[in-house]
């Protein structure tokens, strides 16, 4: 028996999750390589910038907590990661010309599927933390 709003436990949900934790670990590597690169290379450091390279760094990193979310499964964090990493900086690569940079706005989105996904296959254990005798002092 599943507490109210949780989904139920199906086949579907089984399989799902951990496809869309793979899938969101590895969308998040390839976003953290992309980065990685815009920081590391020199051409794109000169059209960047010094205070965009700060931001690369901060996008790196932010890219970095998101494959660790997926691999865990917390999808709400997931998708504070997403508003966090796409609003200032996804949104504005979708438009660039520069196609590196437009496959950042592109895995950003991704992302956020990925991390709905998970959100809602979510699976809850339906039994109270005491119903099982543990942690009885007696």
């Amino acid at each position: 028996m599943n507490a109210i709003g949780d989904p139920p436990r199906t086949r579907q949900n089984i399989v799902m999750r951990p496809v869309a934790q793979l899938l969101g670990a590895l969308i998040s590597v390839g976003t953290a390589l992309i980065w990685l690169g815009v920081v590391w290379l020199p051409s794109e450091r000169e059209v960047l910038g010094n205070f965009a390279v700060v931001g690369a760094v901060v996008m790196l990193f932010i890219a970095l907590l998101g494959a660790m979310a997926a691999i865990r499964g917390h999808g709400n964090f997931m998708i504070g990661l997403f508003l966090a990493a796409f609003l200032p900086v996804g949104a504005f690569m979708l438009w660039t010309t520069e196609p590196m940079y437009r496959w950042l706005g592109l895995l950003n989105l991704a992302y956020f599927a990925t991390a709905v996904t998970v959100r809602v296959t979510r699976v809850e254990d339906s039994e109270p933390a005491g119903a099982t005798g543990e942690g009885d002092m007696k």
